[in-house]
């Protein structure tokens, strides 16, 4: 190598119009390509210090060494000399980490083409970066929605970030959940939340049961949702008490009627466009098969697995559980095939759920006497009354309603199958299970979120944990090496802290993705949950740097002192060219944490 070196100049865009100073290149990175381009062309990645990143492609042999400089994308966050470029595969984006400085980075996923053009990064995973910190304040705030503010919880906030990337930055530890679309809803007082599959494979129906009317919504994979109500897919004019999938078949269980439709987003379309359409009024709609309840019978509670299906169904005083199998014949009217006799219960169950334990199938009812009653599948007989368990134990004090179990699910790791119990009192009871001469349930531990009732839903990617919905917050339960570990699940990059209403999770297989939904009183969204626990952020944005954190008790408010450099020329607001004089700005900021 012999010779002067010779260098290239590249234009970058001019200071920034509020009179900061130009930001600086901090680091740079050089993605992975192919060798037949690699042999005669360079790609490189440079970072500046506010997020902006630009591309730049080197090309050895052309008549200009840089063909091509351009504006890649905007990271959310400082970026310093941590900044890398990942192996992804060469036939597929480019994926970038930044370390953050001052505050949160990320792992990005970058989406590359034949003429890079400014994208949206997608953010894959954040990187906590917090040193240094200029504050930080531990407080103590109560928790959302939980009865008279009775639970509380210590929260670290510390003052995180510069210029446009900063914040006041909650540290938590849990599992991370990244918020991916979320929609306002007018739905008033949701109680239950079910996902229905698509038969035209494009997105997800989700479900939702109100006091005296049901709603159906359709989420497409961009995110975006559609109001699916108005189509009559499925009965919206009464409250639902469970839904499930039978094949390709969605079923809905109302106190007064079963019904199964197939629901596809095809049909909404072509329903959309009957509509606008005077001369295709005639146009068939979806065909819902339907069983209603005659003689004075109300079904109270109901629960699906598979095809089987178990009711609870009142007549006066009357309360009997039965148990039937769904078979679906479009030739066919009625397609519920009860087995046995039914079985009379003491009174109305608080709820219903089917399990399977060694092999059998079993049906678990709650009772007001803080009990659950087990029944065996007999498939010839149908439901056979097994084993009654109190939910009460010897050092329990207090009323017996706050012990009265709504839910139950089964949990397993390592050969071990474990009963989780959700009570009304707030209590998560974990019992073992022993099935030799006869089934046993033995209580071996208990968690006490209180004092609202708790809602346990099986994981469906994943037979060793379930979700935990206790008032406002979600928790996943698991049994690392069979010990029994509550996480709790943050929402990230949320700049108000989602108060659930309703869960529910998508069941992606055989993608790895875990993706859940959530109701809050205004709005629907839905979230990509990590796998393990680790440091989670929920950043309250400021856009200018925050020197200084108080908390003031009586008002439960945050006082943020900032600072920000402006220019105090006016030009410089529409002149993007004219650089302006700088000037340091001071401001108090007044902020709720809880929000």
């Amino acid at each position: 190598m012999s010779g002067n070196a010779s260098f290239a100049k590249i234009a970058f865009p001019p200071a920034p119009p509020d009179g900061q100073r130009r930001s600086l290149v901090t680091s740079w990175a050089r993605p992975l390509r192919t060798p037949q381009y690699a042999y005669d062309h360079d790609d490189m990645y440079l970072a500046m210090e506010d997020g902006d990143i630009y591309f730049l492609e080197v090309d050895t042999q052309g008549p200009n060494l840089i063909q091509l400089a351009n504006k890649a994308c905007r990271l959310d966050c400082s970026i310093g000399t941590a900044f890398a470029s990942l192996d992804f595969g060469l036939n597929k984006n480019d994926m970038l980490v930044a370390g953050g400085e001052m505050s949160s980075g990320g792992v990005y996923l970058l989406k590359i083409g034949p003429h890079p053009a400014e994208t949206e990064p997608k953010l894959e995973e954040s990187v906590a970066n917090w040193s240094p910190v200029f504050d930080f304040e531990l407080v103590n705030l109560p928790a959302q929605g939980h009865a008279n503010g009775k639970v509380e919880r210590d929260r670290i906030l510390a003052c995180t970030g510069r210029g446009d990337h900063g914040a006041i930055t909650e540290l938590r530890y849990g599992i991370q959940a990244r918020i991916q679309g979320s929609a306002d809803h007018q739905m008033r007082g949701v109680r239950r939340l079910w996902v229905l599959p698509d038969c035209s494979d494009v997105g997800y129906f989700l479900f939702s049961s109100l006091p005296d009317q049901s709603n159906l919504c359709f989420l497409k994979p961009d995110g975006e949702w559609e109001d699916a109500s108005d189509f009559e897919l499925l009965d919206m004019n009464e409250t639902t008490l469970a839904a499930g999938v039978v094949g390709k078949h969605s079923v809905q269980v109302t106190p007064s009627t079963i019904n199964i439709a197939q629901l596809k987003h095809a049909s909404l379309a072509n329903q959309r466009e009957v509509s606008r359409d005077v001369e295709m009024a005639d146009e068939p709609r979806v065909s819902i098969l339907r069983r209603r309840c005659g003689g004075g019978d109300v079904i109270i509670a109901a629960a699906l697995k598979g095809n089987y299906m178990v009711v609870a169904v009142r007549n006066g005083f009357l309360v009997k559980l039965t148990l039937a199998t769904i078979v679906v014949d479009e030739n066919i009217e009625d397609f519920l095939n009860p087995i046995g006799i039914p079985t009379s219960l003491a009174e109305e169950p608080t709820f219903i759920s089917i399990l399977e334990i060694n092999g059998r199938i079993l049906a678990v009812a709650g009772t007001r006497q803080a009990t659950i009653q087990l029944f065996l599948f007999d498939f010839s007989n149908g439901l056979v009354p097994l084993l009654e368990k109190s939910m009460m134990s010897d050092s329990c004090q207090g009323e017996q309603d706050l012990f009265i179990c709504e839910c139950a699910v089964i949990i397993r790791a390592n050969g071990t199958a474990r009963m989780l119990c959700g009570l009304r009192g707030g209590t998560v009871v974990m019992m073992d299970i022993q099935w030799q001469r006869g089934l046993s349930l033995e209580r071996i531990d208990e968690i006490k979120f209180g004092p609202t009732p708790v809602q346990i839903y099986p994981d469906v990617s994943r037979s060793d944990s379930a979700f935990i919905l206790a008032g406002p917050e979600l928790f996943r339960f698991d049994l690392p090496s069979g010990n029994f570990r509550a996480s709790q699940v943050v929402f990230e990059e949320s700049g108000v802290e989602p108060s659930l209403v309703a869960f529910a999770q998508i069941d992606t297989s055989p993608d790895p993705e875990n993706i859940v939904v959530g109701v809050t009183k205004d709005q629907i969204f839905f979230a990509d949950v990590g796998e393990s626990e680790k440091v989670c952020v929920r950043r309250l944005r400021l856009n200018e740097t925050p020197r200084r954190l108080l908390f003031y008790k009586p008002l439960n408010i945050l006082i943020v002192a900032c600072s920000r450099t402006a220019s105090d020329d006016p030009r410089v607001e529409s002149e993007k060219h004219i650089p302006g004089k700088r000037k340091s700005f001071c401001s108090l900021r007044f902020i709720d944490p809880r929000t």
